[in-house]
């Protein structure tokens, strides 16, 4: 019962207000790490590194918090918070917004925010092998985005450490779309108007679009395990 509650508040606590990230006797918190910059301006994350590691060098987790794309920062960490006390090394990241940048402006930024992990795996003693990525709501669309759209797919940016790889060990979504077509049958108005302002245009006036921001349009043999998990309240269609 622990556990599941522990989960619990792990998927749900991203969309809810949060203060500012503090250590705690489970981890140290380094905060407000300049990863990459976006659009000329300093993109920031919190890293947690566990004070019991799980393994030597460490696994490594970024969170994506969720907020369909339009609202939320690198303090709704709950997941982060959640793995680096079970001894993983965790980032939580600010990526851009829909109201500050279009898609893919939060995909470069997530890839970015891998790629500087990688980068820096000396730093925080961090396995640069084993490098995953999780995510709830909109979030888990850009975990699976980030693991699912390799270099060739052109959603890199320019944001820092070009010569980088954002390959990654493990992904994992809860409950995050994974095909924007299917938006006009089975999303809610709520969540087209969140996917057009994301877009930034509507479906019938550009559906390629919606095929470039769709995971599942990058899907390959050679992808890492992805794991996407929905539940039976997740308004979210279960074909995406």
């Amino acid at each position: 019962m622990k556990a599941l509650t522990l989960f619990a508040i792990a998927i749900v606590s991203p969309l809810l207000a949060q203060d500012e990230n503090q250590s705690t006797a489970s981890y140290a918190v380094v905060a407000n790490v300049q990863y990459c910059t976006g659009a000329g301006k300093p993109l920031l994350m919190d890293v947690f590194v566990p004070r019991q590691r799980i393994h030597q060098p460490t696994p490594a987790v970024l969170w994506l918090h969720g907020g369909g794309w339009e609202r939320g920062d690198k303090n709704g960490s709950s997941g982060a918070q959640f793995l680096a006390s079970a001894g993983f090394v965790t980032a939580s990241i600010y990526y851009r917004l829909s109201g500050e940048a279009k898609f893919p402006a939060d995909i470069e930024d997530c890839k970015c925010a891998i790629r500087y992990l990688r980068a820096n795996a000396g730093q925080y003693r961090i396995d640069p092998s084993r490098i995953g990525v999780a995510g709830a709501s909109s979030g888990g669309h850009l975990a699976m985005l980030v693991g699912t759209a390799d270099e060739k797919a052109g959603l890199e940016g320019s944001g820092g450490w070009q010569m980088v790889s954002s390959r990654l060990k493990a992904v994992v979504s809860y409950y995050g779309p994974s095909d924007f077509r299917s938006m006009t049958v089975d999303f809610g108005a709520r969540a087209q108007a969140a996917i057009i302002k994301l877009l930034g245009v509507p479906f019938q006036q550009n559906g390629n679009a919606y095929l470039l921001g769709s995971p599942i349009m990058y899907i390959s043999p050679d992808d890492p395990p992805l794991r996407s998990t929905m539940t039976l309240s997740t308004p979210v269609p279960v074909n995406s």
